[in-house]
């Protein structure tokens, strides 16, 4: 759970090696392409800080991944989108 110290925090630290191969490792079995780019790319800062609905948020090369106000609310938004027997079609 994050913390007030934690709202305007900035990844410094390097990635968790072993953490980034099991998500590789299951990426992979997917989409093998867009792995290898995943793995090549450069290691680049990101600015996490908590929305005013309490959850992260964040800023990467400039660009806002995520609302800055109301993260979950779109996040929802974007989940009531996807019809999951569709998704299921395609297995």
């Amino acid at each position: 759970m994050l913390t007030t110290e934690d709202m305007h925090s900035t990844c410094t630290d390097g990635p968790s090696d072993d953490l980034l191969d099991r998500n590789l490792a299951v990426l992979r079995r997917f989409d093998e392409e867009i792995t290898s780019r995943i793995a090549a790319a450069a290691d680049e800062e990101l600015v996490v800080e908590i929305a005013e609905d309490g959850l992260p948020t964040g800023t990467w090369r400039g660009r806002r991944l995520a609302s800055a106000r109301r993260p979950g609310d779109e996040c929802r938004r974007m989940l009531d989108e996807i019809d999951p027997k569709e998704i299921d079609a395609g297995s």
